[in-house]
């Protein structure tokens, strides 16, 4: 498995991945903005803070880091998945650590995310790397028409 730079021959396949019902579930995203077309236009944009999983030329994991602006441009969050299959198997360690040589990269002092309030796994999953809980949104999200808590997570680079 090697964790590559965002590559747009794999844009269908990161869609695919990222529009599946185990991926959409936990995700923040919304299906316009997954389509290749629109996948590919993005990440081409940020491509060096954008990486992917591949193991045998498949999509297995990715993960991006979107610094802010402004204010908060010492600030960044990600977004990161991988395909259920390779759960537990040191994808999201090897994508984490991406991000996080990225961040001293770009000498960014905070990483944060948004995360669903029943997604203990990736919660669990974010405190082994040090992020801490920030704060909760009451109600923010929305999924299959119930709506959730947002649990904000930060850390300190």
């Amino acid at each position: 498995m090697n964790i590559i730079n965002f590559n747009k021959k794999y844009s269908k396949q990161l869609s695919e991945l990222w529009l599946s019902p185990e991926i959409t579930k936990n995700t923040l995203s919304t299906k316009t903005r997954t389509t290749p077309k629109n996948l590919t236009k993005k990440l081409l944009k940020e491509k060096q803070n954008s990486f992917l999983a591949i193991e045998n030329k498949n999509v297995i994991g990715f993960s991006s880091l979107r610094p802010f602006e402004g204010r908060k441009n010492h600030s960044a969050d990600f977004v990161i998945f991988v395909s259920p299959n390779y759960h537990r198997k040191g994808v999201g360690t090897k994508l984490m650590k991406k991000l996080f040589d990225r961040t001293k990269k770009l000498k960014l002092k905070r990483i944060e995310l948004s995360v669903f309030s029943d997604n203990k796994k990736a919660i669990s999953f974010y405190k082994k790397f040090g992020f801490k809980i920030d704060g909760k949104k009451k109600k923010s999200l929305q999924r299959d028409q119930k709506l959730f808590d947002e649990i904000i997570m930060g850390k300190l680079i």
